[in-house]
C-alpha cells in the first residue's frame, strides 16, 4: 500500500551550500499526492514544487527543483532519500529557505525523526516502475545504468585521490536495507577544494560535522569515517534521493561509476523518453513487501559512536 507520515516532523538548521538558516516540516499528505515541496515564504506566485524529475533544473553538486514560476528549492536528495530510506510515498515539505537543512550531511536524522513518528499505510496501491531494459548514459568519464532486476539493487563505483581512492560498494536496496547500511554516510569534500567552492558559492555552511573532509596532502581524514568506504555509501544515497524523482519506487538495478546527480538526472530522462524501457505498474504484494523502506524499523538505524 502507499504511505505518508504518522505525523509531522520538523528540521532546523543551515544549508550546506548557502549557509542560511531554514525549516523544514515534513507533513502527512493523502494517497496519490507524491512528494512535493512549499516554499512558505514564498507568498506572491506559486510556491508548490512536485519532486519528480521534470522539475530538476540545476544539478552543481546538488540537485535544484523548481516550478514554472521559477520558485525553487535545492539540496532535495539527502530529504528525499530519507523519504524512500523510510517508505514513504506521499508528504508535503514545508520549507522557508531556498535550500533544505544540512543536518549531519546524510540522512540519518531524517530516517531517525520519520521512524520515530512512524509511517502510516494508505488506502490505496503503490505504483511501481519495472525496468524492462537496459538504459545508461555517459557523462565526462562517468556513467549511470538501469536494467532489469528482480528486486531495487545498486552498484557504485567511485575513483578519488587517497585517502578516498577506489571505492566499491553495491547492496539489494529491500526493506530497511539503506537505512542499516547507507543512511548515515555524509557528504565528503577534498579540502584542497574547499577554498574554490566557498568561492563560487557553494558550501557555506559546510562544516566538520556535517561534511566528511579528505586531505589529499596528508592522505588522511580530517576525522574518522563512520564507516569503510562511506563516501561511496554517501554517492550510494544521492542517488537513491535522485532516483527517487521518478515518482515512484524503481524495480531494477542501477549501476552508477563515478557518476553524481547530473548522470543520474540524465539517466531517468532518457529512461522516460524510451517507452519500451519501462512500465508503470501496481505493485503486487510479493513486491510491495520488499521495496525499499518497507518494514525499515527505528532499531535498524546504525548507532553512531
Amino acid at each position: 500500500m502507499q504511505t505518508t507520515v504518522n505525523s509531522s516532523v520538523k528540521f532546523c538548521d543551515v544549508g550546506l551550500h548557502n549557509g542560511v538558516a531554514g525549516q523544514m516540516e515534513i507533513i502527512p499528505a493523502p494517497a496519490n499526492s507524491g512528494i512535493n515541496f512549499i516554499r512558505t515564504d514564498v507568498k506572491d506566485v506559486d510556491n508548490v514544487i512536485p519532486a519528480r524529475v521534470e522539475y530538476v533544473t540545476d544539478t552543481r553538486l546538488c540537485t535544484r527543483i523548481s516550478n514554472k514560476a521559477g520558485v525553487f528549492v535545492c539540496t532535495t536528495e539527502h530529504t528525499m532519500a530519507g523519504l524512500a530510506a523510510c517508505g514513504i510515498h506521499n508528504a508535503f515539505i514545508k520549507v522557508n529557505s531556498p535550500e533544505l537543512p544540512a543536518l549531519d550531511g546524510s540522512a540519518l536524522d531524517h530516517a531517525r525523526k520519520l521512524l520515530t513518528v512512524g509511517v502510516k499505510k494508505l488506502d490505496e496501491q503503490v505504483k511501481v516502475i519495472k525496468i524492462l531494459k537496459p538504459v545508461r548514459v555517459d557523462e565526462n568519464r562517468a556513467w549511470a545504468s538501469l536494467e532489469p532486476a528482480e528486486f531495487a539493487e545498486m552498484a557504485f563505483n567511485i575513483v578519488f585521490p587517497n585517502p578516498i581512492g577506489n571505492q566499491v560498494r553495491s547492496m539489494n536496496l529491500c526493506n530497511g536495507s539503506i537505512v542499516k547500511h547507507i543512511i548515515d554516510c555524509r557528504t565528503f569534500v577534498l579540502k584542497s577544494d574547499i577554498k574554490k567552492l566557498q568561492k563560487n558559492g557553494y558550501g557555506l555552511g559546510g562544516n566538520r560535522k556535517n561534511v566528511l573532509i579528505a586531505d589529499v596532502k596528508e592522505n588522511c581524514y580530517e576525522d574518522s569515517p563512520r564507516q569503510m568506504n562511506e563516501p561511496c555509501g554517501h554517492k550510494m544515497l544521492d542517488a537513491v534521493g535522485d532516483l527517487s524523482l521518478a515518482g515512484y519506487p524503481i524495480i531494477g538495478k542501477f549501476t552508477g561509476f563515478k557518476s553524481g546527480h547530473s548522470t543520474t538526472v540524465a539517466l531517468l530522462r532518457k529512461m522516460f523518453t524510451d517507452k519500451d524501457a519501462y512500465k508503470i505498474e501496481l505493485a503486487d504484494s510479493k513486491t510491495a513487501a520488499t521495496l525499499p523502506g518497507a518494514g525499515a524499523a527505528l532499531d535498524d538505524i546504525p548507532r553512531q559512536q
